[in-house]
C-alpha cells in the first residue's frame, strides 16, 4: 500500500501492505513515505484596554477630542466593546459620531449621543479597526472635530473548551517568520490562528502528541465576517466546507501559486472571487483569465472553518506541487521511522525487512488528472540492496470511496486516482529480483489523514499487486481498511 504524509519541515510517505501470492510464493509488500515541508509565523497578542494617543489629521473646526479611551470586547461574539470620547468643550449635548469600519470609505454614522460634560460612550462595538473618527454638534453640524486616525477594538477572550481535547504544556517553535515562540493554552487535535485581528494570520495545527503541524499562513475569505482573536479554534475542511465554489477555489488556487500572502490586493481578489467584498482588481483578473473552467485544483487546497460563526473562515496559503519523500514514523503502531516494509525481498530473503529513503518526490497535476513518483529506497540494515521506485498515477477524481486505516476518515477535500502503473528496480551491488506493480482494491486516495497512519497530516495510500520473474502475484488483505 502506498501511503505518504505532510507535517510542518518535511512530509512523509509510505507504501502499505500488500500481500502478493501464486501458487509458488508469497510476497507481502509494505511501504510509508512521510514529507514535511519549511512553512513560514508571529507574536501573540494581549486583550487589554489601551487608551488611544490622538493623531489630528484634519483640523478641527471649534471641536477638540481630548483622548479617546477603547474597550475591548470582553468575550468573543458579545460585540460589547466600546468608546469613552472626551471633547473639550465639555458641554451638556448631543452629537453626532463618524467613522469608517474595517476599511476606509466604510462610513458609519450614530446620530444623538449624549454627552456629559463632553464625554461620549458608544457602546456595543464590533471588533475589529477603526478609521477616520471624529464627532460634530447634532444641533450645529458645522461644529466639527478632529479626526482620529485609526484605533483597533480587541476580540475576547475565547472560553470554549472542547473537554474530548487535552491540554498541551507550552510549546516552543517558530512564527511564520521564522522567529522564535513559545504557545500556551492550545489543545490536542485542533487548528489555530496565531496572530489577532489579522486578515491573513500564521496558521496551524496541534497533533495528538502536542506536536505542531501544518504551519502555514492562512488568508480570510469572507471579508464582512471579523478576523479572529489570537487562538481561536478551526476545523480544517475543504473549499465546499466554507461555502467556496470549485471555480473561485480553483482561481484562488491560481493566485496561491503565484503570489505570497502578504502582497498587497491579494484579499480584494479572493473576496470578490468568493462574492463577499473586495475588488476586481489586477490579481482577480489576472487568476479568472488563468482560470476559466475548473481544473481540479480546488480539491488541493485546504480550508478552516471558525467554530465561532461571527469570525472569518480562512484558505491555507500553501499549495503543493511537488512534495518531497522522508523516511515515516508510523504513529498508529508505533513502528520505527520507515519508507517501504517487505516481508520478503525476491531473491535475498523471505523475512521481514524494511527500507528507508532518498532522493524521494511526488509531483500530482491535477489539472490533467495524473501523478508521478520517483525514489531511491535502501534496505534499513544492508545498504547494498536498494531499489529504484517509479510511479505514474491516472484516472484522477475527487468522487471516488474513502477508505480507512488506524482511524476513520470521511474524505472531506480528498483526491483520487484509479489506476497505477509502477516498478521496483533493483540498483544495489547485492542484486535482488525486481518487481512491477499496479494497482489493487480501492482507489488511491490523496489528502488530509488519507494516509492511515496520520490523522493530521496531509497523506495518501493505496493497495497494489505486484509481479516478478513474470509471474503476477494476487492481493491477499491481511487487515481490513
Amino acid at each position: 500500500m502506498l501511503i505518504w504524509n505532510q507535517k510542518i519541515n518535511l512530509s512523509n510517505w509510505y507504501f502499505q501492505k500488500t500481500m502478493i501470492k501464486s501458487s509458488v510464493k508469497f510476497v507481502t509488500i509494505k511501504a510509508f513515505i512521510l514529507i514535511f515541508l519549511t512553512i513560514p509565523n508571529t507574536e501573540l497578542l494581549s486583550q487589554l484596554d489601551f487608551q488611544v494617543k490622538a493623531e489630528s489629521i484634519v483640523s478641527s473646526n471649534g471641536l477638540e477630542i481630548s483622548e479617546i479611551i477603547v474597550h475591548n470586547e470582553r468575550k468573543v461574539t458579545e460585540n460589547n466593546g466600546f468608546l469613552e470620547i472626551f471633547v473639550s468643550d465639555r458641554k451638556n449635548t448631543l452629537y453626532n459620531v463618524y467613522y469608517d469600519y474595517k476599511i476606509e470609505s466604510n462610513t458609519k454614522k450614530i446620530e444623538k449621543i449624549s454627552g456629559i460634560n463632553g464625554k461620549l460612550i458608544l457602546k456595543n462595538l464590533h471588533p475589529g479597526k477603526y478609521y477616520n473618527l471624529y464627532v460634530e454638534e447634532y444641533e450645529n453640524p458645522s461644529l466639527k472635530s478632529n479626526v482620529y486616525k485609526s484605533f483597533v477594538i480587541q476580540h475576547g477572550v475565547n472560553d470554549i473548551i472542547n473537554s474530548e481535547r487535552g491540554l498541551c504544556p507550552s510549546i516552543s517553535t517558530t512564527d511564520c517568520d521564522g522567529f522564535a515562540i513559545t504557545i500556551n493554552g492550545v489543545s490536542m487535535s485542533t487548528y489555530y490562528n496565531l496572530e489577532g485581528n489579522f486578515f491573513n494570520p500564521c496558521g496551524f495545527g496541534v497533533d495528538a502528541n502536542c506536536q505542531i503541524i501544518n504551519k502555514h499562513r492562512w488568508v480570510c475569505v469572507d471579508e464582512p465576517l471579523s478576523p479572529p482573536t489570537q487562538l481561536s479554534v478551526y476545523t480544517r475542511t475543504n473549499y465546499i466546507g466554507v461555502g467556496v465554489s470549485a471555480l473561485a477555489a480553483c482561481r484562488i488556487a491560481w493566485i496561491i501559486k503565484n503570489y505570497s500572502p502578504d502582497v498587497f490586493g491579494i484579499g480584494a481578489a479572493v473576496w470578490y472571487l468568493t462574492g463577499t467584498g473586495g475588488s476586481p482588481n489586477s490579481i482577480y483578473l489576472q487568476a479568472v483569465s488563468a482560470v476559466p473552467v475548473v481544473d481540479g485544483s480546488q480539491d488541493i487546497l485546504v480550508f478552516y472553518k471558525s467554530t465561532i460563526s461571527a469570525y472569518q473562515d480562512m484558505v491555507e496559503w500553501y499549495y503543493p506541487v511537488g512534495c518531497t519523500m522522508v523516511d515515516n514514523f508510523n504513529t498508529c503502531q508505533s513502528v520505527p521511522a520507515v519508507t517501504m516494509w517487505l516481508n520478503n525481498v525476491p531473491g535475498l530473503t523471505s523475512s521481514g525487512v524494511n527500507f528507508t529513503v532518498s532522493n524521494g518526490v511526488f509531483t500530482e497535476n491535477r489539472a490533467a488528472g495524473t501523478a508521478v513518483m520517483s525514489a531511491i529506497l535502501t534496505h534499513a540494515s544492508n545498504p547494498n540492496v536498494k531499489y529504484r521506485l517509479t510511479a505514474t498515477l491516472t484516472g484522477g477524481n475527487s468522487t471516488s470511496t474513502p477508505h480507512s486505516g488506524c482511524y476513520q476518515v470521511n474524505g472531506a477535500g480528498y483526491y483520487y486516482y484509479n489506476t497505477i502503473n509502477g516498478s521496483l528496480t533493483s540498483i544495489g551491488t547485492t542484486a535482488v529480483q525486481n518487481l512491477t506493480f499496479t494497482r489493487k482494491g480501492p482507489a488511491f486516495q490523496v489528502g488530509v489523514g488519507a494516509s492511515l497512519w496520520s490523522q493530521y497530516l496531509y497523506g495518501a495510500a493505496g493497495w497494489i499487486m505486484g509481479t516478478h520473474l513474470g509471474l503476477p502475484y494476487m492481493y491477499s488483505y491481511t487487515y481490513s481498511i
